[in-house]
């Protein structure tokens, strides 16, 4: 189901739950950054996890 997303760098960590209007998806990173993506400085601690709610556009299936 996550293919839906088109992101090939995400694994779903939980099966999407979606209702009459929204789908959710809980994913992780395949393969965690090296160095900082902003600094480039090459240890990475992680302090927290946190959610995130990404909006998108609708989308319409043409029939």
């Amino acid at each position: 189901m996550t293919d839906l997303l088109f992101l090939p760098d995400l694994k779903a960590i939980e099966p999407s739950q979606e209702n009459e209007t929204d789908m959710m998806f809980k994913v992780e990173a395949i393969d965690p950054p090296e160095r900082c993506p902003e600094c480039g400085f090459d240890k990475l601690y992680k302090h927290d996890s946190r959610k995130q709610l990404i909006m998108d556009l609708p989308t319409t299936i043409p029939i």
